[in-house]
């Protein structure tokens, strides 16, 4: 290790099929005996392995080496454990001393370990079971495991298997194994020292074993093979030999013949293949956003670079293409809305990057040699700490994005970020414990070992990720780089592929792709019992993965914001989470075509754990997919603000052209010292025009108030104006137009039109008169006999009736249109009527009509009355009438997610509710508590 990091970790990715080979964890120093020195021999458990024939895995329990059923030999005092990590108990291991004797370079032929076994019934149907699916028996000798030597053919290549079998099964018989034939191989380091470097076992059937005495034995016939009667007892004698034998094989390198590439050629074709996808893909993929991009941006840029000339109202200087926004543009208001359960997406989004971090440091660990295979359980120990000390990171990235979704359950996301996750995760495997302990297996952690797992979760992990959450909530609030609209946009029907299952079927097979050939490696390490060690794959695929999880859900959230969807967070997370189903999918094929499960306890078992890594891989990825999304969002509506800040730059020039428009608007009125007061009164139209000027004013006030302000729940003063005179005077002002000009309008009305009119008959009488040819009229006996050769009849008698004349000008009485004093005023009920005129003559008073009483009720009335139809009457105004009809915009009517659309009647009330909140200002809210309970 004397090169350099770089150097190191460059040769390390291009030779990662042999990342371990040169590696050790520092501190694991190696062990050198003397001849005739004792070389312990520890035991472990026995674990399941793939047949020979069919190459299925029939069984994924473990089981004690001592378990009682086996009938091993046990040393003087009973069996003791040997220490170990907490990845190594995780992952079941049981390590206990052994009662073998074995001497360095000393040579034993046959040996016997204890007195002769009997196994009864109940022991040798349990034995020839675990035969039938193949257990293997592991030892280890100076912490190497002993193995089993296996030729590959496809590169001729031999290389130790770890473990060795318990029987085999011969013509449908099931033969145990109680001979073991231990050849250790050893390497000379100096003057009398030697170090173990391989050990190989040979295990052997022979029936009539027995036993001499003093620790030796008659080894029997191999050829006699060993039955277990499970209808009786069987007699079993446990023997052994041991045979040195020298290797040139240093001790940095006796990993080597365990650690073997089941032709590398595949990892390569498969790494190779899917990273030139991936590189096109990230290529295809950012040539597209950004060709859009910088379409878009150029487009709205010259947008915001339009003067103000076009208020006017030539339009000339706007391109057609540039008028309205389009595209993601359109949800700039909407697209930092706060998303649907906030808590819930922080909590997740902390502990996602609390896993990629452990993840990937875990990796690079790994592919740097630190978790070598002679430190039993390393990688699972390491795993747990890196995850615990990563809690700081965990509770601070929760607390940032919660902060930053506007949260208010502060002390629920402090509470939930830590514990939420982690305890979905303890107890699934808690759960899942239970079955094994119900079976008997090895792999039941112990319930010491539980209460230490509690224990680094609540006295590490927690109080971590408390102060990562506390630091995060003192951080300043992230800001979106544009302002959120009020009230927020509806949202168009989207297309099929866009829809929320569909892109989570595209998508998520992506990422999965990256990792689906090092996935299959796994499963059968973490199944079959096998060491992993190929990091240097792993590491190329994770981040493929990462890269794939990223480019992918950037081009979904953009196609979703193109659409008009603004709901692109929680679509983000689940889109890119996806490919957890594909690995959990991938699990259930690995059962279906490589296990061969013969109980429900066994597949209860496969199926939690597959959920369980499965859940952990949707947080992964999810967390991945929504901050690569996340910072796509920010940069793209980021790089339109500096555009609206030029638009503002132009600001002076804008309030020129507003002051010579005022000015020539001032030189047009006329002069307020020649203009004549009303002798009558204030006129009612003046009366209206200052209300309004004055309402427009004290609103500008306002709205410059907030402006300047920057926090509209604030109430600053702006050069001692207050808000609140500001608003008082406004409600004065809206009380004054609602209840003074108002109702005065109404009653003027009448007169008003009648005014209106006679000015359009008196104009239309004199269009007429001007255009018609001139003749004379002259009354006779109520007829009006007209002159002239134009008459308007065929006979010429020029005669017409008084009905059909048309009116003449001189004939319009003005006094017939003068307006009603009486109108204003109310009728007095205390006045009482004239009995007789100035003239003498009676004349009756005027009786108001009265509707007689009658027994019917109002429900009978409405009853008799003919029925309408509200679709004729609809049809009717809709399409029968040539009155302008207003419309409402497209997408204004479509709800519930565009599957339907609202009716006149939701219309109307729309309409109602706008006009209630603009005249008493205030909003109201958007659903009520029952319709919210409804649709909850």
């Amino acid at each position: 290790m004397r090169s350099p990091l770089p150097s190191s970790l460059l040769s390390l990715i291009l030779l990662a099929p042999y990342p371990i080979s040169a590696f050790y964890l520092p501190g694991v120093a190696p062990t050198s005996y003397q001849a005739g020195a004792k070389v312990p021999l520890n035991v472990n458990h026995l674990t399941p392995s793939q047949s020979d024939t069919d190459n299925q895995l029939r069984s994924i329990f473990s089981f004690d080496y001592y378990h009682r059923a086996f009938h091993f030999c046990q040393p003087d005092g009973g069996p003791k454990p040997v220490s170990e990590s907490l990845g190594s108990i995780l992952f079941g291991d049981r390590i206990f001393t052994s009662p073998f004797e074995l001497e360095m370079m000393t040579n034993q032929s046959c040996k016997a370990l204890c007195e002769e076994q009997k196994f009864d019934q109940r022991s040798a149907k349990f034995v020839n079971r675990r035969i039938w699916q193949n257990f293997n028996v592991n030892w280890l000798i100076d912490g190497l495991p002993a193995g089993t030597p296996y030729m590959e053919d496809a590169t001729n290549t031999e290389f130790y298997i770890r473990g060795f079998q318990l029987g085999k099964v011969e013509e449908l018989q099931p033969i145990l194994h109680n001979h073991f034939d231990l050849w250790i191989d050893y390497h000379a380091v100096g003057n009398d020292k030697y170090r173990v470097v391989g050990v190989v076992v040979q295990p052997s059937s022979r029936r009539d074993s027995q036993n001499l005495g003093d620790n030796r034995a008659d080894c029997g016939n191999p050829e006699l093979p060993l039955l277990l009667d499970e209808e009786g007892e069987t007699s079993v004698t446990w023997t052994y030999g041991v045979y040195w034998r020298p290797s040139d094989t240093a001790w940095a390198t006796r990993w080597d013949t365990y650690l073997h590439v089941f032709d590398p050629r595949i990892h390569w074709f498969f790494l190779i293949s899917y990273a030139g996808i991936v590189v096109m893909l990230s290529l295809m993929v950012g040539g597209i956003l950004m060709r859009a991009l910088r379409k878009d941006i150029a487009r709205y840029n010259r947008l915001d670079s339009f003067n103000m000339d076009d208020l006017s109202g030539n339009g000339t200087t706007m391109e057609d293409g540039v008028q309205e926004d389009s595209g993601w543009k359109l949800v700039h208001g909407d697209v930092f809305r706060t998303p649907r359960n906030p808590l819930l997406l922080s909590v997740f989004l902390g502990n996602g990057a609390q896993l990629f971090v452990m993840t990937g440091i875990t990796i690079v660990f790994a592919l740097l040699g630190f978790l070598s295979p002679s430190n039993r359980g390393s990688l699972g120990t390491v795993m747990i700490l890196l995850y615990t000390l990563f809690g700081f990171i965990g509770g601070y990235v929760s607390a940032r994005m919660y902060k930053c979704f506007a949260g208010e359950a502060w002390k629920q996301n402090i509470a939930l970020t830590p514990v939420m996750i982690p305890g979905i995760v303890f107890a699934t495997f808690f759960l899942l414990d239970l079955f094994l302990w119900a079976k008997g297996s090895s792999g039941a952690v112990p319930f010491t070992t539980m209460i230490v797992i509690i224990g680094i979760w609540f006295i590490i992990s927690v109080p971590l990720s408390c102060a990562g959450s506390w630091v995060g909530f003192r951080q300043p609030a992230i800001e979106s780089p544009v302002r959120t609209n009020q009230i927020p946009r509806q949202i168009p029907p989207s297309t099929a592929y866009l829809r929320p299952i569909p892109s989570m079927l595209l998508v998520g097979i992506l990422p999965f792709g990256a990792i689906v050939v090092e996935l299959y490696f796994i499963m059968s390490s973490i199944w079959s019992s096998r060491v992993y060690y190929m990091f240097g794959f792993l590491f190329l695929c994770y981040g493929i993965m990462v890269i794939t999880c990223a480019a992918v859900t950037i081009l979904l959230v953009y196609f979703l914001l193109c659409s008009e969807n603004y709901h692109w967070q929680w679509r983000a997370f689940g889109t890119a989470g996806a490919s957890a189903g594909y690995v959990f999918a991938n699990a259930m094929l690995y059962w279906v075509t490589n296990l061969s499960l013969g109980n429900f306890t066994s597949g209860v078992l496969y199926v939690g754990y597959s959920a369980l890594l499965s859940f952990l891989f949707f947080i992964l990825t999810g967390t991945i997919g929504f901050f690569s999304s996340w910072v796509f969002v920010h940069r793209i509506y980021a790089s339109i603000k500096p555009s609206a800040m030029a638009a503002t730059a132009s600001l002076p020039a804008l309030l020129s052209t507003l002051t010579e428009s005022l000015r020539s608007a001032d030189s047009a009125v006329p002069d307020g010292a020649a203009t004549a007061r009303p002798a009558d009164g204030i006129s009612l139209l003046d009366t209206k025009n200052e209300l309004l000027l004055s309402y427009l004013q004290n609103l500008i006030f306002l709205i410059i108030i907030k402006l300047r302000s920057g926090v509209f729940d604030a109430k600053p003063a702006v050069k001692g104006i207050k808000q609140d005179e500001v608003v008082k005077k406004l409600v004065e002002l809206r009380v004054y137009l609602e209840r003074g000009v108002r109702p005065l309008e109404s009653r003027l009305k009448y007169q008003i039109d009648k005014v209106l009119r006679a000015a359009d008959d008196a104009s239309r009488s004199a269009a007429q008169k001007t255009s018609a040819v001139p003749r004379t009229t002259k009354r006779t006996n109520g007829t009006r006999v007209r002159d002239g050769s134009a008459s308007g009849s065929d006979d010429g008698s020029g005669i017409e009736s008084n009905d059909e004349a048309a009116p003449n000008t001189a004939e319009i009485d003005d006094l017939a249109y003068r307006p009603n004093p009486a109108a204003l005023a109310r009728p007095s009920r205390g006045a009482e009527p004239r009995s007789a005129a100035s003239d003498g003559i009676y004349r009756p008073p005027r009786i108001t009509p009265t509707a007689l009483p009658t027994t019917q009720g109002r429900e009978e009335r409405a009853a008799r009355k003919p029925t309408k139809s509200a679709t004729l009457d609809e049809f009717i105004s809709t399409e029968l009438s040539s009155a302008p009809v207003a419309e409402p915009s497209i997408g204004s009517t479509i709800i519930s997610g565009g599957r339907r659309i609202k009716g006149q009647k939701e219309r109307a009330k729309d309409t109602e509710r706008q006009v209630y909140e603009e005249s008493n200002f205030v909003r109201l809210p958007k659903e009520s508590r029952k319709e919210k309970a409804k649709s909850a």
